[in-house]
This record gives structure tokens, C-alpha cells and sequence, in this order.
């Protein structure tokens, strides 16, 4: 129900292809009349594709921090949250778009959860994950009947008995290497729905983590 209050909006971007888009998503980036997006020093792959679909879209940006450091984070998050909320008050609609999904490690959640959440009204718009395009890229399904997926960041544990796919965003080369050892088939998927986009299967070969990069790990 529409109450009248600002209302903001977490759209979800996919991986990064504007092909991806969810038709609402679409909708919502060119009805808003400002769209804040996460920039990871001078780039916002996020913005890229926010422009794609509107070339006229004014953005905003808010700087995410690439450091576990929780004194950076909270600094780099406040100072989002401030913008956010002054955003609101001035044009009463703003959406806050991520690559992938609003509701599975997304920046949008560290803004949100610092402005006072009764004074808005919230909407998400779903994306599709880089997991699941890594799947489709892979041609093979992540899970099937009763196998257990494991979605994680940097590394699984180190029980993983019981586990058939695993999904590992922003890997480490240890993390990796246990997939490996526990005879997972690993695919490493890189700079999806970007230029340069590639898929390569990991075998004994050293692992080098970069930016956007998402692995998934398949039982034989």
C-alpha cells in the first residue's frame, strides 16, 4: 500500500549483461529520477549497466570499500546512508542497484540498515546471480532433485561431506584449493556478462583470484 512515504528501491542488475534484466528492473531504473550505484575506486560496472538502459539516467555514486577493515567500512557506508537518505527526501523515489541480487551479498544492505528503515518504504527487485549464469555458461544444472547447494565468499568450510555444488563469490586461492582436494570439478567464471567474460575449468594449475570472479564447484 502506498503510504505516501519515500520509497526506495533495491533493483537487482544480474551479472552485468543488460539482456539480463528483469523487465521491472528496467522499468524501475527509467521511472526513478536518481539511481545510486557502488563504486569500486574510479568504476562502477553497476553504472555501465544503468546507462545502457537509460543513457539519461542521473547516477549517484557511494564508494564501496574492497577491505574487510570494519572502521572503512562503516565510514564508507555511513557516508552512503547520508547521501541515500538526503536523496529521498528530495526526489521521494531513488533506487539502489547492485550487480546480481539485492538480497544475497549486496552493498545495498550496508546503506539500508543505517537510515531509519520506518521512514521509507522499501522494494526489491530481484536480479539474477553471477552463480547462475556461471551454470548456464558451465551447461550443467547446480542442483537436482535432493543435492544440497553451499553458497559462501572466499572460502567453504572445511566440512563439506554432504555437499554437491558449492558457489563461491569474491574466491581466495586457499578457498580454491579445497574445492580442489575434495575432488569438486571447479569452474572459475570471470568478468561475467562483460566484455572479456571467459569460463575455464581449475585443475591442478595455481589459482589466481581476481575482481568478479565467481566460482562453482560441481560433484563429479
Amino acid at each position: 500500500m502506498n503510504t505516501g512515504a519515500p520509497t526506495l528501491y533495491g533493483v537487482g542488475l544480474g551479472p552485468g549483461d543488460p539482456d539480463l534484466l528483469t523487465r521491472k528492473a528496467i522499468r524501475i531504473i527509467k521511472k526513478v529520477p536518481v539511481a545510486m550505484v557502488p563504486f569500486v575506486g574510479a568504476e562502477s560496472r553497476a553504472a555501465r549497466v544503468v546507462r545502457a538502459v537509460d543513457p539519461e539516467a542521473t547516477v549517484v555514486g557511494y564508494h564501496a570499500p574492497m577491505t574487510r577493515d570494519p572502521e572503512e567500512r562503516d565510514r564508507a557506508y555511513s557516508k552512503a546512508a547520508e547521501t541515500l537518505a538526503e536523496l529521498l527526501e528530495r526526489f521521494h523515489e531513488v533506487a539502489v542497484c547492485n550487480l546480481g541480487d539485492p538480497t544475497l551479498y549486496a552493498t545495498f544492505w550496508h546503506i539500508v540498515e543505517r537510515i531509519p528503515l520506518e521512514d521509507f518504504e522499501i522494494e526489491l527487485v530481484p536480479g539474477i546471480p553471477a552463480g547462475l549464469l556461471c551454470a548456464a555458461r558451465i551447461g550443467r544444472p547446480l542442483a537436482m532433485e535432493s543435492d544440497k547447494v553451499l553458497i559462501c565468499t572466499r572460502e567453504p568450510p572445511e566440512d563439506l561431506e554432504g555437499m554437491d555444488t558449492v558457489i563461491l563469490y569474491k574466491p581466495t586461492r586457499r578457498g580454491v584449493e579445497r574445492l580442489l582436494r575434495e575432488g569438486f570439478e571447479v569452474y572459475a567464471c570471470r568478468e561475467l556478462g562483460f566484455e572479456g567474460e571467459r569460463v575455464e575449468r581449475v585443475n591442478g594449475a595455481e589459482f589466481e583470484p581476481s575482481y568478479l570472479c565467481t566460482i562453482v564447484a560441481l560433484r563429479p
